[in-house]
């Protein structure tokens, strides 16, 4: 049978700190860039349509923000069938090639 645990001694001194590592690569800081983004929105936002006797169309545009942001924006569309449509579009910033795209559908009857 073992006995009583003796009273735990101070500790020690600390060691030297060790060699300091390699630096590692640097971060990526991405910015929310809000004006960027507003103008590609409203780029993307650009109407396109198809009259009766159209089974494609192009739409164009740019898109305007507050701090001067611009985008440039481009969708079309394809008639499918009789009540059927399907959709694309793509914008991007010219300054830092920041982009958005968007892709549907549409059933008339």
């Amino acid at each position: 049978m073992a006995g009583a645990q003796g009273a735990k001694g101070d500790p020690g001194v600390p060691g030297a700190q060790g060699p300091q590592g390699q630096q590692g690569p640097p971060g990526v800081i991405d910015t929310f860039r809000l004006s960027e983004i507003v103008a590609l929105n409203s780029a993307l936002s650009q109407p396109v349509w198809l009259e009766r006797h159209e089974r494609f169309s192009v739409s164009g545009g740019l898109g305007f923000a507050q701090g001067g942001a611009v985008a440039i924006g481009l969708t079309g569309v394809m008639r499918i069938g009789n009540n059927a449509a399907g959709f694309a579009g793509v914008a991007v910033s010219p300054e830092s090639g920041l982009w958005a795209g968007k892709v549907g559908g549409r059933i008339g009857w």
